[in-house]
């Protein structure tokens, strides 16, 4: 058992572990805080989720599962097997709510709402929605262009990249609204990726330039170059290219830090957002020396590193306030005690 400054983390190697220890030849995926998934090579697809006795329970196991998608809120699953059948799951009872097999020989972008999923069928450039409690498969509208990249933003608007990266479209899904925005004006020549963070747009170029753009009428912002990104609610964090620099926004306050590992630090391998428990948010940085670093994110000052003497996988996750890391071959998960809950007892 670790404490420092009310931030308590719990190493589980003793006899009488919090949760047995699971070896997996896998790494797990984890989807709003809450599910785990395991998805391996076979296309066996487990998903499981963290009880109150601090127990990993299976809640959903289904074969030849190549895509999945969770609602946000509703507890639903979309599957996409081999064939390209959607399904859709209740992760509550596990049973099978609906199928289809309208798009089985076409290529599809998804995307989760509350209780909803939107559908992009690129051959055909129709939107399509499908919502939880109804389950009828609607027709929203078609696209003027051929679809590139698509994400969805909080305020629940479409963005749409066309395919010659040049065209930015927004549908707003709520009223049903199609707009053209302006030209898509970025100094680099390619963007692999769009990624949504709160009601902002993310570009990630080919150059690994990050570029930003908050709303319409707006320039596009140039932030660093960096290697990879996380976000989680309005907080976005770069890895920039030397590893070692770690760049935190908060796109709703407007407001950047910059966390340096040190110089005789190896470089970042894995990073990870805590949720954000009344401004109380932590960022855990796994380094190739197998030290795990965990930083406050209000600040931005380290708390403590702790050495993992075992083999240390480049995986964290945070599973309902638990941390979790792969190290030798096994899922070690512990409990995140804030000082908030430290209070409450």
């Amino acid at each position: 058992m670790y404490k420092y400054n009310a931030t308590m983390i719990t190493y589980l190697v003793s006899s009488k572990p919090l949760v047995s220890s699971q070896i997996i030849d896998q790494i797990p995926r984890i989807y709003s805080d809450e599910f785990l998934v395991l998805n391996n090579s076979s296309n066996l697809l487990k998903i499981f989720t963290l009880n109150d006795n601090h127990i990993l329970q299976l809640n959903l196991s289904i074969d030849s599962i190549i895509n999945y998608y969770f609602t946000k809120i509703s507890s639903h699953i979309l599957v996409i097997n081999e064939k390209n059948i959607l399904s859709i799951y209740s992760l509550k009872t596990s049973k099978l709510l609906w199928i289809t097999n309208e798009f089985e020989h076409k290529k599809l972008q998804i995307h989760s709402l509350q209780s909803s999923f939107i559908f992009i069928c690129l051959q055909t450039k129709n939107i399509f929605l499908i919502d939880t409690n109804l389950f009828e498969l609607k027709n929203l509208i078609q696209l003027p262009y051929d679809c590139l990249f698509s994400t969805i933003t909080s305020n629940n608007r479409l963005y749409i990249i066309s395919n010659d990266q040049t065209t930015l479209i927004e549908f707003d899904i709520n009223n049903q609204n199609l707009k053209i925005l302006s030209s898509i004006q970025l100094n680099s020549t390619k963007i692999v990726q769009l990624y949504s963070v709160s009601d902002c747009l993310v570009f990630h170029t080919d150059d690994y330039q990050i570029n930003l753009w908050w709303k319409e009428n707006e320039r596009i912002t140039q932030l660093e170059k960096a290697s990879r990104l996380i976000s989680k609610d309005n907080r976005l964090v770069l890895v920039c290219i030397d590893n070692k620099t770690l760049i935190l926004y908060d796109l709703k306050e407007k407001l950047r830090g910059t966390i340096q590992l040190d110089d005789d630090t190896s470089q970042c391998e894995a990073v990870e957002l805590s949720n954000d428990d009344n401004n109380q948010q932590y960022l855990f940085i796994i380094c190739q020396n197998r030290f795990l670093r965990i930083y406050s994110v209000s600040n931005g000052k380290q708390l403590t590193k702790l050495f993992i003497h075992k083999d240390l996988y480049s995986f964290i996750g945070i599973l309902n306030n638990h941390l979790l890391l792969k190290i030798n071959d096994h899922l070690c998960i512990s409990k995140i005690i804030t000082k908030k809950s430290l209070t409450k007892k």
